[in-house]
């Protein structure tokens, strides 16, 4: 097989996880998750209930914030350009745990109550029924065909051909939990296995999956 390199952008993952215009919604849901599950959820293990409430609160203050620009990378770039490293830091921090908890496998439950508190009043029932569809699907199912296609078995471990590259514009977890499927092994194995890399660890290792923007 000729050498091939793969150029993945969000596209890549848009049937799993929300491009711009379904974002704040879906983020909406999210900051309602951690007010209805504060007690369960690991952001907060041994975190007092005060300071629960004013994470939370600082999370509405900048999922307000980021979309009162183009996209939350517009805001980002923005704080970055100011020098407002406190506030880029909470930034990432926010949409860091957003994007696990859209990639973790949460399911639905009516006891869950406040999961859909404060959305918009337009959104009829059928819309809200296929906002929660939306969020409940962690997974794009087009990584399952990709590994199907590609991964071969090297010494009992599944691998890519090192014919294979792929250059990911992508923080997301897709790449992981598709190879998981195959092989079901941790995360962190599926990094290893895939050799996967942040784009600022290119100088000291090689990887056969690069992530531009992080990981």
């Amino acid at each position: 097989m000729a050498n091939i390199t793969y150029l993945i952008g969000a596209g890549a993952s848009a049937n799993a996880l929300p491009v711009v215009s379904d974002m704040k919604n879906r983020m909406q849901v999210f900051l309602n998750f951690l007010k209805s599950h504060s007690q369960k959820a690991v952001v907060f293990n041994g975190i007092s209930d005060g300071d629960q409430n004013k994470i939370i609160n600082d999370f509405h203050s900048i999922l307000n914030e980021a979309f009162s620009h183009s996209t939350p990378d517009t805001y980002a770039k923005k704080l970055w350009l100011k020098d407002e490293t406190e506030n880029l830091q909470s930034l990432k921090f926010f949409l860091s745990l957003y994007f696990l908890f859209e990639q973790s496998g949460f399911k639905y439950s009516p006891s869950d109550g406040l999961i859909l508190d404060s959305l918009p009043e337009y959104l009829a029932n059928n819309e809200m029924s296929e906002l929660i569809r939306k969020v409940e699907k962690s997974r794009d199912y087009r990584y399952d065909v990709f590994f199907a296609t590609l991964l071969e078995k090297n010494e009992n471990v599944l691998k890519m051909p090192n014919t294979i590259n792929i250059v990911s514009w992508n923080y997301d977890l897709q790449f992981e939990l598709g190879y998981c499927d195959f092989d079901n092994p941790s995360k962190l194995t599926a990094m290893s296995n895939l050799n996967i890399v942040p784009m600022n660890e290119l100088s000291t290792t090689n990887g056969n999956i690069v992530k531009m923007n992080g990981m």
